[in-house]
């Protein structure tokens, strides 16, 4: 009620303050004391209560970024707002606000993108023959499915008469979608009902708001997927006044089935095409994980768009929006860049046009209070790329004991071994989390942990009753142990005051997340609710082999959980507050990766309580991976600012060095020819050969290159551009740059710094018509510093740079390598462009954009920003001329192995961009790629689904 009062204040223009929030606190508190219910009153944390309130109206989102191509597109949105009664989208709006609390600024949030979106498709009173087909990408468990619910109760207040929800290829994951849509859209529960007249009593969500006539032939029911028989038999006229909207699997006869029926609503034969043509039934599907199953992975051959099939599921959608004269697509994926690699031009005969998101792709912004792969995993600082770093959360704990219980590689029978001393932990912590959150007041609430340690299901079978034991015992030593002796009681209190308090502790002093965490109880107030927490914690199973699920619906005091699973735990399903992870089987794949992320989400108030179990090798490559999806995203942005199209970024994106990290290698044979183009990026050395032979080779090369170069610019000259006392040399010839690349030898890891490569490109822009990077400007980095190591080259006295190198220099040095965290100083990169010149302020000006569409609210609050940024400046500068920076670096405090020999060299090539570079060819090795992604384990793990009984083809 308080929330309700705070929201109606702010819509009716008035400013919460905390004074405010507390005066409704207790006036709603007194109105339930004289009601004679002092004893719940009594009960209620007032300073917590105003905490979680303040906390909800401080939620900060970006603005969504948002790529259209407005090809055969006619804007009608806002002109017709005022005409439309927007009953659906109200309904759900109050829902939201009043019964989920959702936080104003994010319910605004919703709103606004959902009429982005909107407006991006088709007027559904348009007439004739029309369709749009777009994407949208969020983070992972970052609340599409409210998104799409909300777009929906548009779509359908808009008079679309059709809509199909595809939701995943498991039934779970169907089932959990189909409640969403009864609560949000449907307003009844179609467990009992499947018609709007019929739903009586079962009235769900957005029901008790108000009741309104739509229909749906598919239920809640494990079972309740489109069924032919019951869709001819339900009486439901199609395209009438009252809207139809379906939940179902991506599955072959589901979606045969839905064909059938489409065609005996209005169709009529094509005269053109002879195909029956579904008239004046404007259909929207909404593609849930549309990079699963939905992207067609067979492909054309060039030049022949005809002779191939593409994939059933694939095909089936393409027919059905085909079907339909007009339609509209929306895909929803937190890894969307499976579906930008989608071939636009792609015709299939029968099929019709490729899914790839021709008229638009929105990148859709998260909360402030959203807990994503960045902040899990953190971010390093690439100021070239415009990434700003961010720590970690101290929420990663280590796992090393796991191989003898379950490898790597294991069969499909394998007898797992003793259960490892870090699942007992975990365990015992999704206790102690459970019991905390039970003294925070949260008694309430669901509490999920995850196992995911195996993909087959006759292991996840053994893991199960391992789990369940191994609670069975702790339990069994809890209720009878004494808390000063018992091993179990000891454990617990050393887990808890060395770890929980601690790391709350450090939670509390972070910035961005201090408000989605709670005060601690000391251990003897913790101990006491330790026995009861643990006895209401169930183990299940999850998957298509046993009948147990995750029936949070139908546990309204809280459902506490350990969900042992694989593929269906995997991907779209959500576990309700999950807190403790403990994740084993890995993946190369980068959607894949990203999808298992079940930890990703919303914490509130028990943030400080979650925790990863996993490996070191799985914890790096989701650093790598959420660096790689940093980049690109950034890309997005920034190709949005320059006013591009999805086809363009597509195009980008397939091209982009970053783009190999979220390919599959196990589609990689021996080696891989990539395409790759350097337009727009900057391409730098972090990673060297520690061998004397190829360290000299490159001392050679850079002495070469430095001997060729003509007059070099003056010391003022320099200082006015920002680069200190190094030495510049302007007017260079590119034969020069190619030269010093044809020598020097990189790491054959350095996949993104090939200098063949490069050379390769910069070769191909100069003998292109008109020529591009004939000019360059060459910078010799010469550090100041009184701790500088002094060296001479061709005459030149200079000082070598010292860079922060990564951890783990002895590990490193042992296989030949020697790793920094960046090379280029940011100052460098503009040294060709003038401060007050119009290319410097076009560059200020692109980089205030990208800046305003940051989902960061630590970035927003610095204020815009005062220098461009170096993708801005790539971008302003001429097609002409390039830039080569140099850097010889010292070792440091590298081990001793490393310190000898000639110093590094290392280099950066900023290329501007180009509308007319063709991208060069080069092949890739697959173990090259496996050292990229997992170096310190040479394990391959299979990319499959676990047997889980629910094939597309079913």
């Amino acid at each position: 009620m308080v929330m309700t009062l705070v929201t109606a204040e702010r819509t009716n223009g008035q400013v919460a303050t905390s004074a405010s929030i507390r005066d409704k606190i207790d006036a709603i508190l007194g109105m339930y004391a004289q009601m004679r219910e002092p004893a719940f009153v009594t009960t209620i944390d007032r300073d917590a209560l105003q905490r979680d309130i303040e906390a909800s109206f401080n939620v900060f989102i970006a603005n969504a970024s948002l790529m259209t191509d407005d090809k055969d597109h006619e804007p009608w949105l806002e002109s017709a707002k005022d005409e439309i009664d927007w009953r659906f989208w109200n309904r759900y709006r109050r829902y939201q606000l009043t019964m989920n609390h959702m936080p104003p600024s994010a319910m605004e949030k919703v709103d606004d993108v959902t009429d982005m979106i909107l407006g991006r498709l088709e007027n559904p009173k348009r007439p004739g023959s029309w369709d749009r087909r777009g994407l949208v990408a969020g983070q992972v468990q970052s609340g599409k499915t409210g998104n799409y619910i909300g777009l929906i109760c548009k779509a359908i207040d808009a008079q679309y008469k059709l809509v199909i929800v595809l939701a995943g290829i498991h039934n779970s994951l169907r089932a959990q979608t189909q409640a969403r849509v009864d609560e949000g859209v449907l307003g009844f529960s179609t467990e009992k009902a499947l018609r709007a007249d019929r739903a009586g009593t079962g009235l769900v969500g957005v029901g008790h708001q108000g009741f309104f006539y739509v229909n749906s032939f598919t239920s809640r029911k494990e079972n309740g997927d489109f069924n032919l028989r019951v869709a001819e038999s339900i009486g439901v006229a199609v395209g009438g006044n009252d809207p139809v909207v379906l939940v179902v699997k991506k599955n072959k006869s589901v979606l045969t089935n839905i064909l059938k029926w489409s065609t005996s609503l209005t169709a009529v034969e094509d005269p053109a095409t002879g195909r029956k043509v579904v008239q004046n039934v404007p259909l929207l599907i909404i593609d849930d994980e549309a990079d699963q199953a939905s992207v067609d992975t067979n492909g054309p051959k060039r030049g022949a768009s005809d002779e191939y099939d593409p994939p059933v599921i694939n095909a089936l959608i393409r027919k059905l929006l085909n079907q339909f004269q007009q339609s509209a697509y929306v895909g929803y994926t937190a890894t969307p860049f499976a579906n930008i690699f989608i071939d636009p031009e792609v015709k299939h005969e029968t099929a019709g046009q490729s899914l790839f998101p021709r008229s638009f792709i929105l990148s859709l912004p998260a909360p402030s209070n959203y807990v994503g792969p960045s902040r899990v995993f953190g971010l390093k600082e690439d100021v070239t790329r415009n990434i700003e770093p961010l720590e970690p959360l101290p929420m990663l704990r280590p796992i090393k004991d796991w191989e003898t219980w379950i490898p790597d590689k294991h069969k499909k029978d394998y007898l797992p071994g003793h259960i490892p001393a870090s699942l007992k932990e975990a365990v015992l912590a999704f206790i102690i989390t459970v019991a905390a959150r039970r003294w925070r007041g949260q008694a309430g609430k669901h509490n999920s942990m995850l196992v995911h340690v195996t993909r087959f299901t006759a292991v996840q079978k053994h893991v199960r009753q391992q789990v369940q034991d191994e609670l069975d015992r702790v339990m069994n030593r809890l209720r009878h142990g004494a808390r000063d002796t018992d091993s179990v009681w000891l454990a617990a209190r050393h887990l808890y005051e060395n770890d929980y308090q601690s790391t709350g502790r450090a939670f509390a002093t972070a910035d961005d997340v201090a408000d989605q965490v709670g005060s601690l109880p000391t251990w003897n107030e913790l101990a006491l609710g330790m026995v009861e927490a643990a006895a209401s914690i169930e183990v299940r199973e999850v998957n298509g082999t046993v009948k147990d699920s995750l029936d949070y619906i139908d546990h309204p005091s809280g459902l506490n959980v350990i969900a042992v699973g694989g593929a269906k735990l995997s991907r779209g399903l959500t576990l309700e507050g999950l807190s403790i992870s403990y994740y084993l089987a890995g993946s190369r794949m980068y959607d894949t990766l990203m999808q298992m992320g079940r930890w990703f989400g919303y914490r509130p108030g028990y943030l400080d309580l979650c925790r990863l179990y996993t490996t070191p090798e799985l914890n790096h490559r989701y650093a790598l991976i959420t660096a790689a999806a940093e980049e690109l995203y950034r890309e997005f942005d920034y190709m949005v600012a320059l006013g591009s199209s999805p086809r363009e970024f597509g195009l980008r994106v397939q091209q982009h060095p970053d783009g190999l990290m979220v390919t599959a290698p196990n589609k990689m044979k021996s080696a891989q020819l990539l395409s790759m183009s350097f337009a727009g990026n900057i391409s730098e050395t972090v990673l060297f050969e520690t061998g004397k032979a190829a360290r000299e080779v490159n001392w050679l090369a850079l002495e070469r290159l430095v001997a060729a170069m003509p007059q070099a610019a003056s010391p003022d000259e320099v200082r006015k551009m920002g680069a200190g006392s190094s030495y510049v040399w302007t007017d260079v010839q590119a034969s020069v740059v190619t030269d010093f690349l044809s020598t020097y030898v990189a790491h054959p890891d350095a996949y993104k710094v090939q200098p063949k490569a490069l050379r390769d490109y910069i070769l191909g822009r100069t003998s292109d018509q008109p020529p591009e990077l004939t000019e360059w400007w060459v910078l010799l980095a010469n550090s100041t510093s009184n701790a500088a190591q002094q060296v001479n080259i061709s005459s030149k006295s200079l000082g070598l740079t010292k860079r922060s190198q990564h951890k783990d220099q002895q590990a490193a040095a042992e296989l030949g390598r020697f790793s920094i965290r960046r090379l280029v100083s940011p100052p460098h990169e503009q040294i060709d462009i003038v401060k007050g010149s119009v290319e410097y302020e076009n560059a200020l000006e692109l980089t205030a954009k990208m800046w305003a569409n940051s989902p960061r609210k630590d970035l927003q609050e610095k204020g815009p920003p005062t220098e461009p940024a170096g993708v801005a400046c790539r971008n302003v500068r001429s097609p002409s001329r390039g830039l080569l920076l140099l850097y010889p670096l010292s070792p440091g405090e590298a081990p001793e192995k490393v310190r000898g020999g000639k110093p590094f060299v290392g280099f950066a090539l900023s290329f501007p961009g180009s509308e007319q570079a063709k991208p060069i060819n080069y092949q890739v090795a697959k173990d090259v790629w496996q050292r990229l992604v997992n170096p310190v384990s040479s394990a391959v793990i299979e990319d499959e689904d676990d047997e889980d009984g629910e094939g597309l083809e079913s």
